[in-house]
């Protein structure tokens, strides 16, 4: 009996672990980006492997967005807003930020096509 109920607990942490390190890869690129963007202006990209195997966000109120980022000022140069990450379970994240600063997951086409992301000010 006990065995029946350990099994799907240690199998969603063990999830919830894996979401967990998707996350925290997806903002350690988020801050590189921004980081070399604020330093020099220039287009840059970054990927980030799914290790997550389950659809949709296991932590959060919201399973179909996370947002990566907060609030960075450098000089004359900001960010104002996060990133939206939509969960997958498969293939990479391509986060790309544009020469205008825009910041999306180029990987997600809905994302991608609309461009929301964050908007570093000069």
């Amino acid at each position: 009996v006990l065995v029946a109920i350990a099994i799907p607990v240690f199998t969603t942490q063990l999830e919830r672990a894996r979401e967990t390190a998707d996350l925290a890869n997806i903002r350690s690129a988020y801050g590189e980006l921004v980081t070399q963007y604020l330093s020099d202006g220039a287009p840059n990209n970054a990927y980030v492997s799914v290790t997550q195997r389950t659809t949709g966000w296991q932590t959060g109120s919201d399973n179909s967005w996370a947002v990566v980022g907060t609030d960075i000022v450098i000089g004359s140069k900001s960010t104002t807003a996060g990133v939206r990450i939509a969960p997958k379970t498969s293939g990479r994240y391509h986060l790309v930020i544009t020469s205008d600063g825009s910041i999306y997951d180029a990987a997600d086409t809905e994302t991608a096509a609309t461009a929301t992301g964050t908007k570093p000010s000069a």
